[in-house]
């Protein structure tokens, strides 16, 4: 940073010159002439604080003017003043009208980015009088150019005709046309406030109105900014964010007042929601000279995800992210309304997919399975009383929200307009998104209520324009756009609040300590690109025909954009301080600043042949995050400002932090028994671990509840004693149409009907005789499952039909040669509670597996396949549809890692006893009959008494209420905890310090057993 002092007291020329006029003439009616009403203000109040008595001066803008001289007229003919929005939907409206898809604009024709580009350039031409007829075609390289730019400024105008509107440009040329005819007699004195650039339209308005009496008032050259830019000072940061926090840091540290300082950006669409968020997450009143996207409202956002939703045909994620973003005023639709969380789960687990006639429907049998969840629950005597009281209270709840979540999707759908034959009108889009905003949107705030009504306005505004037809895609593009481009809450200075401009309108408020935002490269002074619908060429050819030097030159814009930079800094007073981003954190690179700060660097240091390496010499690396403590925005900077301080690591300093905080205290406290050798309850000691053990509480476990526990007891601990749930992926992928397990699901259905349906179906599969049998009805399956959730895309939904198709002629493949010596006999062979079977053997009641010495616990589950050798000899086989290098590698069994085959062996064994037909299993494993396992099987040889010793040892360890994390990392691969334990590498490291040290951790002697190092 360069210190360099200023005066704050100094008044700009152009104030001074107002205030010679007033003290001139002090009782003479005068017009202020600004750019804008906000500028003249700001004009005004700054000569207010200059102390100058002023009586009789009003402000103006050319805009205003004209509105004052040809309002009468217009009001008089009937007619409505259009606003932007409107304008450019008659654009849009003529573009559609007058190209087709051959022509020059053709392929761009439905483009917003053409529309705007259009209004812009025909704003222009009509603010200077160039008729739609006047347009030579010589001034153009490609004829079709002019006679489409022809029929579509003849389209727009005949729109404006038919409708009875007037825009911008026309109440111009009608006040300049009154002034003509002398109609507006004014005895003022017109002042202007510096030589802003006119059109010509807009110069001949001024002239006339002032009659002979205007005068320029005198201003700051641009040429004189260098004496401001001599006292500036520099900095720069890493990242807009941390430029921003910077300025907010110097204020308040400083102790400036908030109505003494004014940030003016080059890029205010970047710069003004971080400048809005900042202050508003730090409660610093600012005002807005463009105002706030109305996007950052929830109004705003409840529009666009609501018009979202028509657009994609009531894509239920659309709706989903509405919900769960809190932007809807859920009370408006029940006394006791859900949370946005579980509106949005029930909304999500639903499965509409999207589609009107899905959706309710669909919702209506999301509501018959949630009542019969709560009726299954009451029924149930298998689980502790208390445990089943909060469940069913539980599950009502979510039987309520979904009714919830069901009545309001309803009245949403009522809202929504009814395509015919494709098409809907805009107005009625229109009509829909204004009613959904004021009936469903959440208003928390004075600015949502600005935004609330601003977009009713707008709504309201597009309801107005002629019936047009368009696709619901279209319309719902128009209005999106429309909504994006809305501002509100545009202010200008006020007291006690900071103030944010664009540095072109800026600088005129006379605060004295000013900040100049986005002064890098890729900002400042811009590009020179040229308008696309009318060259620069075809401008001067233009000029030269109907207007000489009328339209400006695009691409003089960098020029124009570096000269009215250094207009702002001539006319500041008091101390400035450039910066600029010197690394973008987005795309992680480097940003280099602009010209002019270069410039001013040089000014300022008294360097004038530095040149950007000296900046950097001199700047440094850039301000971070990371500052000094008594500069610290908040509590969260403070702390990052002292992470180097010892003192709160240990000694007085940090006891004095952990006393302030015992929450603290305790992570400390916990980090340090997690280092240390011992287990203790930090690490997943429980100290009263009655009912864990399976032996004990009678009650059924599973063999994937097992399997948890021998992979990873600490995220067992978590997954099924503590119960925690990790939060619920929000992204939906539009590549991937169904999860693993829903493809696992919809594969064993394809499997157990090829060979059941009816019983008996297939006996000795043959590839060549049955894959017509098993495509048709995997192809059953696959619709069945596109009719309950409907794939993303038609990309996703192709891409799963191929896996399911392929998985089933290797399937095939592999049966064709393995059922020669065996017949597959049972299929979803459930046992235990709530375990529905389709086989004989199985049933509702669990199974015991003995474990010797009298001991014993119930094991719930269901066995994919039962496999026939001889009427007493069964293969047991559980289908995978992954790969098999989990189970054919013997390790990744170690532990108890892999106890289903032997567990569900013992199972059957003890099922065809209970149905009388006693037998033995000769092989129990895994058959793989996916692309990735190639229709592999695995079946590793049944060791009873080793399952035995496996079992007792995890059960052992529930007993003694001890969950340590796993020493194994390739445990942690798909484990869904990994943040809460710290990450792989450190907990693992921890475990083996802890199995090592089993004589003073005696209660992980049975998981060191199983876990040898």
């Amino acid at each position: 940073m360069l210190p360099f002092g200023g005066d704050a007291k100094k008044l700009s020329r152009l104030v001074e010159s107002l205030a010679e006029v007033c003290r001139d003439r002090p009782l003479e009616e005068k017009t202020l002439i600004a750019p804008s009403r906000f500028v003249g203000h700001q004009i005004v109040e700054s000569l207010v604080r200059s102390g100058t008595p002023w009586v009789h001066l009003r402000v103006e803008s050319v805009r205003s003017l004209a509105h004052a001289v040809a309002g009468p007229v217009i009001a008089e003919e009937g007619l409505t003043l259009l606003s932007r929005a409107q304008a450019l939907a008659l654009i849009e409206q003529a573009c559609a009208e007058a190209l087709t898809p051959d022509s020059y604009f053709g392929e761009l024709a439905g483009r917003p980015g053409l529309h705007r580009a259009i209004q812009s350039t025909f704003d222009e031409m009509r603010s200077a009088g160039i008729p739609p007829d006047s347009l030579p075609e010589s001034a153009f390289g490609d004829s079709r150019k002019a006679v489409e730019l022809k029929r579509v400024l003849a389209a727009y105008e005949l729109a404006l005709a038919r409708g009875k509107f007037v825009d911008r440009a026309e109440v111009l040329q009608r006040a300049v046309k009154t002034l003509r005819e002398g109609r507006h007699p004014s005895d003022a004195l017109y002042l202007l406030a510096g030589r802003f650039e006119l059109s010509a339209a807009e110069a001949e308005l001024v002239n006339r109105i002032s009659d002979g009496r205007l005068r320029t008032l005198e201003a700051d050259e641009p040429d004189s900014w260098t004496a401001t830019a001599s006292r500036a000072k520099l900095l720069r940061a890493l990242g807009e964010e941390n430029e921003i926090r910077e300025v907010l840091r110097r204020v308040l540290s400083g102790g400036i007042p908030l109505d003494d300082v004014e940030i003016l950006a080059t890029d205010p669409a970047t710069y003004g929601p971080l400048v809005y968020e900042l202050t508003q997450e730090h409660d610093i009143p600012c005002t807005f000279g463009q105002g706030i996207p109305a996007t950052f409202t929830r109004p705003g956002q409840a529009a666009l995800g609501y018009l979202r939703w028509l657009g994609r045909n009531f894509e239920s994620e659309e709706l989903r992210q509405v919900i769960a973003g809190g932007l809807l005023e859920l009370s408006r639709i029940c006394a006791d309304p859900p949370g946005p969380i579980p509106a949005a789960r029930e909304l999500r687990e639903a499965r509409i997919g999207w589609g009107r006639e899905r959706t309710l429907a669909s919702l209506d049998r999301h509501i018959v399975r949630r009542a019969a969840e709560v009726q299954s629950a009451r029924r149930r005597s298998d689980e502790n009383e208390e445990d089943l009281a909060a469940r069913i209270e539980w599950l009502e709840e979510r039987l309520a929200t979904a009714r919830a979540v069901h009545d309001m999707v309803a009245r949403l759908l009522a809202l929504a307009p009814e395509p015919a034959a494709g098409e809907v009108e805009l107005r009625a889009v229109a009509r829909s998104a204004s009613a959904f905003v004021e009936g469903f949107a959440r208003i928390a705030g004075n600015l949502d209520a600005m935004a609330s009504s601003a977009l009713g306005g707008l709504f309201g505004e597009l309801e107005t324009l002629p019936v047009t037809r368009l696709s619901i895609e279209e319309a719902v593009a128009r209005l999106c756009d429309a909504v994006r481009r809305l501002h509100v809450a545009a202010d200008r200075p006020r007291p006690g609040r900071l103030y944010f401009s664009d540095y072109r309108s800026g600088g005129y408020s006379g605060r004295s300590r000013i900040f100049f935002v986005g002064l890098d490269s890729r900002r400042h002074p811009g590009s020179g690109l040229q308008d696309p619908v009318l060259l620069d060429d075809e401008r001067r050819g233009i000029n030269a025909a109907v207007r000489p030097r009328e339209l400006a030159m695009r691409g003089r814009r960098p020029a124009e954009n570096a000269l009215e930079l250094k207009s702002c800094v001539a006319r500041v007073r008091g101390e400035i301080t450039v910066s600029y981003a010197c690394w973008d954190l987005l795309q992680a690179r480097e940003q280099f600043p602009a010209a002019a700060f270069l410039e001013i660097f040089r000014l300022a240091g008294g360097h004038p042949g530095a040149d950007y390496s000296e900046v950097d010499r001199r700047l440094g690396a850039g301000i971070g995050f990371v500052t000094e403590a008594l500069a610290a925005l908040d509590e969260t900077e403070w702390w990052l400002s002292r992470t180097e301080d010892p003192s709160l690591s240990g000694g007085r300093g940090g006891d004095a932090v952990r006393a302030a905080y015992p929450w603290l205290e305790d992570g400390f406290r916990a980090e340090a028994e997690r280092d240390s050798e011992a287990f203790t309850v930090w690490d997943g000691l429980i100290l009263d671990p009655a009912g864990l053990d399976p032996r004990r509480s009678d009650e059924p476990t599973s063999c994937s509840r097992i399997q948890d526990l021998a992979r990873c007891p600490y995220s067992y601990f978590l997954k099924r004693v503590l119960r925690i749930q990790p939060p619920e992926d929000v992204r939906a992928d539009p590549t991937v149409w169904l999860t693993a397990m829903e493809r696992g699901t919809l594969l064993h259905e394809v499997f157990r009907r090829f060979y059941a349906d009816p019983v008996g179906a297939v006996v000795r599969p043959r590839f060549v005789r049955d894959r017509a049998r098993i495509e048709a009805i995997a192809r059953e399956e696959v619709a069945k499952w596109r009719a309950k959730i409907p794939p993303r895309s038609e990309a996703a939904f192709d891409a799963l039909s191929d896996e399911v198709l392929d998985s089933c002629r290797i399937f095939l493949l592999a049966e064709d040669d393995y059922c020669r010596k065996i017949v597959p006999r049972w299929f979803e062979v459930g046992f235990g509670p709530s375990r529905e079977s389709t086989e004989p053997p199985g049933g509702p009641r669990a199974v015991r597996i003995p474990l010797g010495r009298g001991e014993g616990f119930l094991l719930s589950g269901r066995i994919d396949r039962v496999d026939e050798e001889s009427p007493d000899a069964y293969q047991v086989w559980d289908y995978k549809t992954g790969s098999s290098w989990d189970t054919a590698d013997p390790e990744r069994g170690r532990g108890g890692r892999r106890v289903q085959d032997a567990l569900y062996a013992q199972a059957l064994e003890i099922l065809l006893e209970r149905a009388g037909r006693p037998g033995r299993v000769t092989q129990s494993g895994y058959f793989y009959p996916g692309r990735r396992g190639e229709g592999e099987r695995f079946a590793a040889p049944l060791d009873v008494a080793a399952t035995r010793e496996t079992l007792t040892a995890l059960f052992n360890l529930l007993a003694a209420g001890a969950f340590p994390h796993t020493p194994t990392k390739e445990d942690c691969s798909i484990c869904e905890f990994g943040k809460v334990c710290g990450g792989v590498e450190r907990a693992t490291a921890r475990a083996h310090v802890k199995l090592e040290n089993l004589t003073g951790n005696p209660m992980l002697e049975p998981y060191g057993r199983l876990n040898p190092s």
